[in-house]
């Protein structure tokens, strides 16, 4: 056979060459690069997702966190004012035990003189 046939002279057989061959081949390894390629892109894509779901995940942890510690302090705030209205309201009389006569925060009943509670200053 000559060198560059493509078919055989005796059957008319085609006949690979060299050259045929090495096309092949670096058509062969063209797609197997292109196919790694492709597969690197999607492996770096799944490790961003992966990245951006567990941040998202640690997120959702820090703002749960927050969130608690509001509520424990809002809590903790509101019971501190609850005791404090509750302490401020529980020495209040508002009536004169002695002759019934609205005294509101006054220290003294302006009806019959009665001392109600201590005078505390800045209080009106």
């Amino acid at each position: 056979m000559k060198e560059g046939a493509s078919y055989c002279t005796r059957c008319g057989h085609p006949v690979a060459n060299k050259q045929n061959l090495i096309n092949d081949e670096e058509d062969e390894l063209k797609k197997l690069e292109e196919q790694y390629q492709f597969l690197m892109r999607t492996k770096k894509q799944e490790n961003q997702a992966k990245l951006v779901v567990q941040d998202i995940k640690n997120l959702r942890e820090e703002i749960d966190d927050l969130l608690k510690e509001a509520e424990r302090r809002v809590n903790t705030m509101k019971k501190a004012t609850e005791e404090q209205l509750s302490v401020d309201d529980d020495h209040l009389i508002e009536y004169c035990p002695e002759c019934g006569f609205y005294v509101g925060k006054s220290a003294f009943c302006a009806r019959c003189g009665r001392k109600i509670r201590e005078w505390e200053h800045g209080r009106n």
